[in-house]
């Protein structure tokens, strides 16, 4: 709390007719901070006065008696643990006053209203009273008033007895701490507290309404005590009864949490003029809008729904193996990490379980629930659909919040990785940056600080520039401006490493005013490693905008140093670590090595060393030879420096342990008690519980013990940072190469000639590994691309791409939670995507997008694949995919041609050549060029696997033999005109086309060609089984070629409508001792005319027609 000291003085002295003056200021025997301990009491009075003459007679006012109380005479009583400011006036003039912060500390650590729970059925029923800083033991007495139910030593050790609750006494008998006093209530119960519900969700009321709020606590036996806690008190109070009064309008938030703090549950309260509270509703968690319902924290969340699975059916049914690979998913689009604290937060995510069963199987059905946490209160919507939703968090007040999001299914009760984020709420108002909070550079700064903006190539000016640049900007955001603008010109500096750059200090925006910043050329290259233009190192809130910046590219290759890999090291600007920066509105060009790069902070660690064959279940550890748990270990360093942590190899190439990127993370206390356990995957946040000292982590499989850089580990990623509205030109390796990173936003970005040698793309998200997260790269355009790819993206957690235009987007096999959708760009952007295992490349999707092209296929076949669809598209060109994971749906394909797809209910212009492995079912083919002109089918493959299900092929259709096409099976289809043009080869066991059960149209002069070529000779097996067959052309079969080796036509149970025309005809003459023609046209049931002719089949031993 801020200190705030207040004295006016009258601008004259009156005096009174006593001779005693009004006095002008007033000086206490205390200092404007003190520090207080619960139970202590202080005299406040008037140490002096000015003039000497002046009364000393003074009030006093405390802003919280519930903190401080203060008596008329000045006395101060510390009541319990908080900040309150005594307020003394002087009673003759009221303008004249001094305020005192009091501070007020517990003796010893307690976060639930000094209340205190020891379960009976954990092994350890012991606590031990932490200690408020600087306070020794020997300053302390400590009692309890009930030693049947709980003994305490002087070390503050306390052992639960048996049920029941006691008081434990506190007292400070010397030191800074004598007289104050804290009593803690001690509950001791025979179980732990499982769940916690409170008798209403949401109430409405007038200003001065009340409301009573009971909890029930389960089970019966566990200490059923809660503590009451207020959002906001200026809109709704709450006494520890439960009473809640309605102050004024607007909302808030009633929490109730158990005194063991392990359960919370909330009660939002609407304060308006007008209510009903006779409609308030309890809330049954099955409405249609998902609204909120109270998350019963058990083991299993739901367990005592009869509809949810108990505990003891779930560890019956799940295999360790199912603890992993059927755990659910959620993640979130982009959103506004510094919302208005005047709206509600909204956060739009996507949630699905373990089979993505809405997007995989199209099935509607399935439902999930979500918890949502807020600043630790945690919420909960129950039977919500899968897919896209958002989540509403309400209202927040200005400053840092955090939330969390988990799905939870309750058909095999497994959560899903608790998805940690951050929110920064701000006043837009405050935000605003006023003319008076801006400062404008002036050539006379710039001269103070040896800095040249003539584009000087002088040794001295490239250093002082650099160097001056940084200074006057640390000097600008100390003496508090917000923003600075540059004056315009050419600012050239010198760089060796990246301690060398421009930084960009926290809270300032730097206006470069159309300048540029030039790098000065890095002719040598011993020179390289690491050079920077521009710094945002462990910043926040820092931002670039308006200007230029240039590299060095073009003065290197007139020096012939563009060759190998020289030059890739130069980079331009470095986001490393820090919150909120940006860079917006720059021209970025010339530029040698990765132009833009991100990168972490590293911090503490604490690491594994041992791995034991056991899994740990509710704290009891289970002999398990399927996963392994680590040792304990201490995560004080970590806490030191942040309230999250991670698990895996914090540098690197990172890399997943284990058998699957979900793991376990279990959190113990100082005395090694079992807190809780969370799900998690490697490399994300995890928010350490206020309690833990240690953890431990289950992986899936085998952990190599040696690996010394697996651990749990701190580090700053850099969080939502934005690239928004910047244009790359010429830049000879990547335009951006995040690595670290988490929240990147990559928005309304153009490339022109970027990525020409070295990593030959625009982008390249690389090396960061299962660092980079949560990266949303949208609105983006690649004009010129002289390179492989304008996107590389190797792996990382949920990168979302949206909107591209020219784009080339190259997508690897460790990509989790990928998402593509929503581009429109059928000309100029492909999308290939190589997916990867089921351990490191599930829950991706690839939607509502019109690409040029999109090929998915698998880079490692004999791994168990990841499930993956293409949902929803229009493809102008059909390419190759993996047909045993990969399956488009619902997509228009203009343009067709390729092997190794399945596709259902695809819309298909088919035109080009096709290959092997081709399943389609329940697709129509149309020619969407011009359906007037016959769309054709360019079998060029024998013996392949051809599957056409329940399909419709519109207009004009032809089965086309390019050299190739003895193979395939059509069944369950319509073909409004169809011709057939067989390729005659050499007799094996997959020669076979069959119809099974089709409706067959055609106005073809020829139905059946047999081919393609005059010359050809060769075996062919042709079968329509059930078919109903119409054709009204001249020939209904007509040998170009000749079948051999008893080829075969069938006509099984078939109806043939021709009424006139050629049952069978060819080229030339048929039989002779020299003819090697053999085939046989049978029409076995089913009705045909056997009066057509087919007088060209003179010789009945060489081609025999046979009606069965």
């Amino acid at each position: 709390m801020a200190l705030i000291m207040s004295s006016a003085a009258a601008p004259s002295t009156t005096v009174s007719a006593a001779g005693v003056s009004e006095p002008t200021s007033i000086t206490l025997n205390v200092d404007s901070q003190e520090s207080m301990y619960v139970g202590m009491s202080e005299k406040v009075k008037v140490k002096s006065v000015k003039p000497r003459n002046g009364s000393k007679k003074v009030t006093y006012e405390s802003s919280d008696p519930e903190i401080v109380k203060v008596t008329g005479s000045g006395t101060m009583k510390a009541m319990t643990e908080g900040e309150a400011i005594i307020t003394v006036t002087s009673a003759a003039n009221e303008n004249v006053f001094k305020e005192v912060e009091v501070n007020v500390k517990n003796l010893v650590k307690n976060k639930t209203y000094n209340k205190m729970v020891i379960p009976l059925d954990k092994k350890n029923k012991t606590r031990k009273l932490s200690r408020a800083s600087k306070i020794k033991a020997s300053y302390l007495k400590i009692t309890t008033n009930k030693r049947s139910v709980a003994t305490v030593s002087n070390a503050g050790v306390v052992t639960g007895k048996k049920a029941g609750t006691a008081k434990i006494t506190i007292k400070g008998k010397k030191g800074i701490v004598k007289g104050a006093k804290q009593v803690i209530t001690l509950y001791v119960a025979k179980k732990s507290v499982k769940s916690v519900v409170l008798n209403k969700d949401n109430v409405t009321l007038k200003p001065t309404e009340t409301v009573k709020l009971t909890t029930t606590v389960a089970p019966k036996n566990a200490a059923n005590g809660v503590v009451f806690t207020t959002f906001d008190k200026d809109i709704a109070t709450v006494e520890q009864n439960g009473k809640v009064t309605a102050m004024q309008e607007g909302t808030a938030k009633i929490t109730a949490t158990t005194v063991d703090g392990s359960k919370k549950v909330v009660c939002n309260i609407v304060v308006k003029e007008s209510s009903d509270t006779s409609k308030i509703q309890p809330t049954t968690g099955e409405t249609d809008e998902c609204k909120p319902t109270t998350y019963q924290e058990n083991k299993n969340p739901g367990a005592n729904d009869p509809e949810t699975p108990t505990d003891s059916i779930i560890s019956e049914k799940l295999t360790t193996q199912d603890m992993y690979e059927k755990v659910p998913y959620v993640s979130t689009y982009y959103f506004e990490p510094k919302p208005d604290y005047r709206e509600d937060v909204v956060i739009p995510i996507y949630i699905t379980d373990y089979e993505q069963s809405e997007y995989l199987k199209n099935d509607t059905t399935k439902t999930i629930d979500l918890l949502y946490e807020v600043d630790g209160v945690e919420h909960y919507l129950r039977n919500i659909k899968l897919g896209d939703m958002e989540v509403n968090l309400g209202k927040l007040t200005v400053g840092e919040h955090y939330f969390a999001l988990q799905a939870i299914d309750r058909t095999t009760g497994l959560k899903s990785h608790k998805l940690y984020n951050d929110l920064l709420v701000v006043d837009p108002e405050k935000e605003k940056i006023t003319e008076e909070q801006t400062y404008q550079i002036t050539d006379e700064d710039l001269s103070k600080y040896g800095i040249s903006k003539q584009n000087s190539t002088e040794e001295t000016d490239l250093i002082n520039t650099r160097d001056g640049l940084t200074n006057l900007f640390k000097e600008i955001q100390e003496k508090g401006y917000r923003k600075c603008i540059l004056p315009m010109g050419t600012y050239r500096i010198k760089s060796t490493s990246r301690s060398e750059a421009i930084f960009i200090p926290s809270y300032l925006t730097v206006d470069m005013n159309g300048a540029t910043f030039k790098l000065h050329t890095v002719a040598d290259n011993e020179d390289e490693r690491g050079v920077l233009i521009v710094s945002f190192n462990a910043v926040e809130d820092a931002h670039l905008i308006n200007g230029v910046l240039e590299g060095d590219r073009m003065e290197r290759k007139e020096l012939g140093l563009e060759n190998g890999y020289n030059g890739e090291p130069i980079d331009t600007l470095a986001f490393n670590g820090g919150k909120y920066c940006s860079i917006d509105h720059l021209v970025i060009k010339n530029t040698t090595g990765h132009t833009i790069i991100t990168s972490g902070i590293g911090g503490k660690w604490a690491g594994f060393t041992e791995y034991t064959p056991v899994r740990v279940v509710d704290g009891e550890e289970i002999s398990d030879d399927s996963c392994c748990t680590t040792n304990y270990a201490d995560l004080t360093n970590v806490k030191e420096c942040s309230a999250y942590v991670r698990v895996g190899q914090g540098n690197g190439y990172r890399g997943l342990r284990g058998e699957s990127p979900i793991i376990y993370v279990h959190f113990y206390d100082v005395d090694k008690n079992f807190i809780k356990t969370e799900t998690a995957y490697q490399y994300r946040n995890i928010r350490i519980p206020e309690d833990a000292q240690y953890g431990r982590v289950t992986y899936l499989g085998k952990v190599d013990a040696s690996d010394k850089y697996n651990s749990f580990y701190e580090k700053t990623f850099g969080d939502f940072h934005e690239i928004t509205n910047i244009d790359f030109y010429d830049t000879r390796t990547t335009a951006m190469a995040p690595s670290t990173c988490s929240n990147l936003l990559i928005e309304n970005v153009t490339y022109t000639r970027c990525g020409n040698s070295i990593t030959p793309c625009s982008v390249d998200f690389e090396d960061g590994w299962q660092e980079c997260q949560d990266v949303y790269y949208r609105n983006n355009t690649d004009y010129e691309r002289p390179g492989s790819a304008t996107v590389i993206d190797n792996t990382g957690f949920n990168h979302v791409y949206e909107n591209l235009k020219g784009h080339q987007l190259v997508i690897r096999r460790s990509n989790m939670g990928c998402v593509v959708r929503n581009i429109d760009d059928i000309e100029g952007t492909n999308i290939n995507w190589t997916t990867g295992n089921i351990v490191n490349s599930k829950f991706c999707r690839n939607y509502n997008n019109k690409v040029a092209s999109c090929a998915v296929i698998h880079g490692n076949e004999t791994e168990e694949l990841s499930k993956h669809k293409v949902k929803n598209c229009v493809i102008a060109n059909g390419r190759d995919a993996n047909i045993d994971a990969v399956v488009y749906d619902n997509c228009t394909f203009t343009g067709f041609g390729c092997r190794k797809i399945v596709c259902t209910n695809c819309t298909i212009n088919s035109n080009g050549y096709l290959g092997d492995q081709l399943y389609f079912y329940d697709c129509v083919f149309e020619n969407t060029t011009d359906s007037t002109e016959e769309m054709p089918f360019k079998f060029n493959l024998n013996d392949a696997t051809r599957v056409y299900e329940d399909c419709t092929f519109k207009g004009k259709s032809a089965f086309i033999c390019n050299n190739a096409f003895n193979s395939g099976l059509f069944k369950n289809c319509t073909f409004e005109d169809l011709r057939i043009k067989v390729g005659l080869c050499e007799k094996t066991d997959n020669t076979l086309i069959e119809f099974d059960n089709c409706t067959i149209a055609s106005s073809a002069s020829d139905f059946i060609y047999l081919g393609p070529f005059a010359y050809t000779k060769g075996y062919m097996n042709l079968k329509f089984n059930n078919c109903n067959i119409t054709h009204t052309g001249d020939n209904f079969i007509y040998s170009y070629g000749r079948a051999t080796n008893e080829s075969v036509i069938k006509f099984d149970n078939c109806t043939v409508n021709k009424n006139s025309g050629k049952l069978i005809t060819g080229a030339g003459k048929v039989g002779g001792d020299d003819d090697v023609t053999s085939l046989d046209v049978i029409f076995k049931g089913g009705v045909v005319n056997k009066d057509l002719d087919a007088s060209w089949c003179k010789d009945t031993n060489v081609i025999r027609i046979k009606y069965e």
